[in-house]
């Protein structure tokens, strides 16, 4: 997602996204039916899945690979 991020918010969305209405629904609308292959920063990739988890997919459709080790 490129763009700055909304000052004072935990998002991995840019501002502008926010402003027009954005969700990891809307990105991925296949979501629910997809494995999803997260990679990239730890704190990045954390607010990813927790918007993943909160749209409802499944733990074992959730993928990371951390920079950070």
């Amino acid at each position: 997602m490129m763009g700055p991020r909304p000052h004072g918010l935990a998002t991995w969305m840019s501002a502008e996204s926010l402003a027009h209405g954005v969700t990891i629904g809307t990105v991925f609308p296949e979501l629910l039916n997809s494995d999803l292959y997260v990679c990239g920063p730890q704190s990045w990739a954390d607010l990813v899945i927790r918007d993943a988890r909160a749209a409802g997919l499944p733990e074992d459709q959730i993928h990371v690979e951390r920079f950070d080790w």
